[in-house]
């Protein structure tokens, strides 16, 4: 992922869980994520974000995890 593309996605992920962070509402702020990326840079995205997350994968390209943002986590990839 390009240093562009990832600071891009980075500032969604900030606003969907700055917006979502109080309500805790994890569901609403993926689909936010989601929704976004896919109309900026296409699709199809993929989001998760809650406390509490955890995952094991492998990939090739487009991929971020931030972790621990508020304590909260998100996970975004393309396929």
């Amino acid at each position: 992922m390009s240093q562009e593309l990832s600071t891009e996605c980075q500032d969604v992920v900030v606003m969907a869980l700055d917006k979502f962070m109080e309500t805790e509402n994890w569901e609403a702020a993926s689909k936010l994520i989601k929704d976004t990326l896919d109309k900026k840079f296409g699709g199809p995205w993929h989001a998760m974000v809650g406390k509490g997350v955890g995952f094991d994968c492998t990939y090739q390209q487009h991929f971020i995890q931030l972790t621990y943002y508020n304590e909260c986590s998100a996970l975004i990839f393309k396929t």
